[in-house]
């Protein structure tokens, strides 16, 4: 025979503390997620090291370059692989050393992985060149990886035009996607091999170490404040993506320029080119290639003789010419050593180089007391 169920009549606490917990679930179940989302956005707290991303992302723009596995690209194994195919071409996997990248040169060769323009907003080359002087870097002919990853475009249609034959494929939307534009670089820049996905991975999993923090943009007061009130109301967000974007370079202008004709070449003078100007670009781009054959078998030093050597190839289409080292001049689906667009390097600053090397070979070391000033 079944017992009778005891009825226990529940104390005043009890039935307080059921009560708010049914309140409580129901003012969870019906709480608006916009509301929810409001709630989340302020108490996110906007410092001068939060990534750029991270803001944009919570002012809804969609990130770009994101990893197709993020938990992967924070793995500290696959961030370190990423960094050594960039600087030396190749890395280990799984206990042996992967197939070079390229026999010739690796990313290094044409980029740096740091910040290299005093100002995010502005790309002048000069003032690039006096900053990577006083910070003792390399004035090279690739953008930074440096911020890589908070870009939108790449290769721009300079490129597609210079590339339409039997390579046009690898730059076939290497403007907006910048796996592609890896590959593209790798085999027509360094004359490398094809990359597989799982490096193309590492190395976006590395560049994203590298994105750029909100106070390196040295935004306006006003402006910042405003950005903050955006994120705080979820208001305004359009505008707070405008005004940040005011302050560093989603795209990178490159305009692929013909070399000064032979007349402008011979107007060099100390009167309007600079011999110290010129030495920087000898010592921060020439010799980080070509000191000791470091990413060419054309060896170049500080020797008279080598100065010589230089200036006897100014005119024409010589083979050794600084114009056709630095300036697309090879026809069509020319492959090998880097050019410098005339954003990376001006006209102005190619004379300055000439001005430099001209006076070394007249003068030799006199010429750097003479010009010290």
């Amino acid at each position: 025979m079944l017992k009778p169920l005891l009825y226990i009549r529940p104390k005043p606490w009890q039935i307080a503390i059921s009560i708010l917990g049914v309140c409580w679930g129901l003012a969870t179940a019906f709480t608006s997620p916009k509301l929810l989302k409001e709630e989340e956005q302020s108490d996110f707290q906007m410092t001068e090291s939060t990534p750029l991303w991270t803001v944009m992302g919570k002012l809804g723009k969609i990130k770009t370059n994101q990893p197709k596995d993020w938990a992967k690209a924070k793995d500290q194994l696959t961030i370190r692989q990423g960094k050594e195919l960039i600087e030396q071409g190749f890395t280990t996997k799984e206990g042996s050393s992967t197939e070079l990248l390229s026999k010739k040169m690796s990313c290094a060769s044409c980029h740096l992985s740091v910040r290299e323009e005093p100002s995010l907003d502005n790309l002048d080359p000069q003032k690039r060149l006096k900053y990577v002087d006083s910070n003792q870097l390399s004035f090279l002919p690739g953008p930074s990886f440096y911020g890589m990853i908070n870009r939108i475009f790449f290769f721009n249609n300079d490129f597609a035009k210079l590339y339409d034959g039997p390579y046009a494929h690898l730059l076939k939307g290497a403007h907006f996607d910048l796996r592609k534009s890896m590959d593209a670089c790798n085999q027509l820049f360094a004359d490398g091999r094809e990359m597989e996905d799982w490096e193309k991975e590492a190395i976006l999993a590395y560049l994203w170490t590298l994105e750029l923090k909100m106070g390196e943009l040295e935004m306006k007061k006003a402006d910042w404040e405003k950005v903050e009130y955006s994120i705080k109301n979820n208001r305004s967000n359009a505008r707070a993506v405008n005004l940040i974007r005011r302050y560093y370079s989603e795209v990178y202008p490159a305009h692929l320029v013909r070399p000064p004709d032979e007349r402008a070449r011979q107007m060099i003078s100390p009167a309007s080119n600079s011999f110290l100007n010129g030495r920087k670009i000898y010592e921060r781009s020439c010799l980080h290639c070509h000191e000791e054959k470091r990413y060419s078998r054309f060896k170049l030093d500080n020797r008279q003789k080598t100065f010589k050597r230089l200036a006897a190839n100014f005119e024409g289409k010589a083979k050794y010419s600084i114009y056709a080292a630095h300036r697309y001049q090879s026809g069509k689906n020319w492959r090998g050593i880097p050019i410098f667009t005339k954003e990376r390097m001006s006209d102005d600053q190619l004379a300055d180089l000439r001005f430099f090397i001209d006076n070394m070979a007249k003068m030799g070391d006199e010429a750097l007391n003479y010009y010290k000033n």
